[in-house]
């Protein structure tokens, strides 16, 4: 847990810390620009920034906002699958994996239903 924040801030701020560090990655169609170059920029760092604020705060606003972020990640994995860009739909599923559970926890407990039902036939 990390002091002073809710039950499950060290999810969120990995989330965060992880779109961060995406930005590094090349996001670039053709020419595999860097994140902090490429349109992809516009995504990572709000959704660094919802999900470090939802870190410290949990709030219906907060949580909402985190949502958005989380969607937005997924969609933007969805992008870099499109372009072959491996490492980049990796790091941006990987943020939205790791935050999901924290302010999607229903969506995550029907994921695990999920999972166990497949995994059980």
């Amino acid at each position: 847990m990390v002091a002073g924040g809710p039950p499950g801030a060290g999810r969120l701020l990995a989330a965060a810390a992880l779109c961060v560090v995406s930005l590094g990655l090349a996001w670039g169609a053709g020419d595999h620009a860097p994140g902090y170059r490429a349109d992809a920029r516009a995504v990572l760092v709000p959704a660094a920034v919802a999900l470090a604020v939802a870190a410290r705060r949990r709030t219906a606003g907060t949580r909402r906002t985190a949502r958005v972020a989380l969607a937005a990640l997924c969609a933007l994995a969805v992008l870099a699958v499109s372009r072959a860009l491996p490492a980049a739909a990796a790091s941006a599923l990987g943020a939205a994996a790791l935050g999901t559970p924290r302010v999607w926890p229903e969506a995550a407990a029907r994921a695990g239903a999920a999972w166990r039902g497949a995994l059980s036939r």
